[in-house]
């Protein structure tokens, strides 16, 4: 499936209402706003959004991370936060629950009937009636979506149900159903293209880059240790190659070689 990053973030931004009311039912738009804390992680995420809730009965917070691939580390994660809790006495200061939403499991008719609008691009791949042809879906789909008065919103609609139900069915089915040129005019499909095409290039530059420290290792040095293969073609990261470019070139063994790819490494971890 294609990076959905950015265009679902952008649909949980402008439609905070629906995506915060599909998990809690009894939440009014009035009481969501954005949450913003002064705290700014090391690392952020390109998917969570945050959002308050002002229930009358009590503040709380709602965590959106959508994820569009399997990440194996992820269960143990959640096990960890589900571990935060605080007390003050026997006052509960903090408590932390999390819900797993598999969007296949989800009935697409009861989004509908709910009007959540900024779920509609999900609509293709969520659970529908038996038997039912790709097309058949992905016709009631657009048809709901194309019932919206507001053109930017439903370019918008379009262009991630687009990009969403193209890692499910093929490319040219969905867009010969779906104008592409209409969808090619919508802002949140044109900064996914740029998002693409600038993670293409910073993905050419780091096989490049991993290209020449392993020529170099075995030029200089004979064939190198697979083990150490292995962590240079694992690194994700632009800026430790170039790290690691930055010594590698000054060392005089393989032993030194290690220790900079390792150290780099380390230190890009931390």
């Amino acid at each position: 499936m294609p990076s959905i990053d950015l265009p679902i973030k952008r649909l949980v931004q402008r439609r905070s209402g629906d995506w915060v009311r599909f998990l809690q039912r009894s939440c009014r738009e009035e009481w969501i706003r954005p949450f913003k804390s002064e705290y700014t992680p090391k690392a952020q995420s390109k998917l969570d959004e945050v959002f308050a809730v002002e229930d009358p009965e009590g503040t709380y917070l709602v965590n959106f991370e959508p994820m569009g691939y399997y990440d194996p580390a992820l269960p143990a994660r959640m096990m960890r936060y589900h571990q935060l809790s605080d007390y003050w006495g026997n006052l509960k200061t903090l408590e932390f629950t999390y819900l797993v939403v598999r969007v296949w499991e989800e009935p697409r008719q009861s989004v509908i009937e709910r009007g959540l609008i900024g779920l509609y691009p999900l609509l293709p791949l969520m659970k529908g009636e038996k038997g039912e042809e790709a097309r058949q879906v992905l016709q009631q789909s657009i048809t709901v979506v194309s019932e919206i008065e507001d053109e930017a919103l439903r370019q918008d609609l379009l262009a991630v149900m687009g990009i969403l139900a193209g890692g499910k069915y093929a490319a040219e089915l969905v867009y010969s159903m779906i104008r592409r040129e209409m969808v090619m005019q919508s802002p949140i499909y044109q900064e996914w293209v740029r998002e693409e095409r600038a993670e293409a290039e910073t993905k050419g530059r780091m096989e490049a880059k991993k290209e020449t420290i392993l020529k170099y290792l075995s030029r200089r040095f004979g064939e190198q240790p697979a083990d150490l293969e292995e962590k240079v073609q694992k690194i994700s990261d632009l800026q430790i190659l170039d790290r690691i470019l930055d010594e590698l070139f000054t060392v005089g063994t393989i032993e030194e070689a290690r220790a900079v790819i390792l150290g780099k490494i380390a230190g890009g971890l931390q």
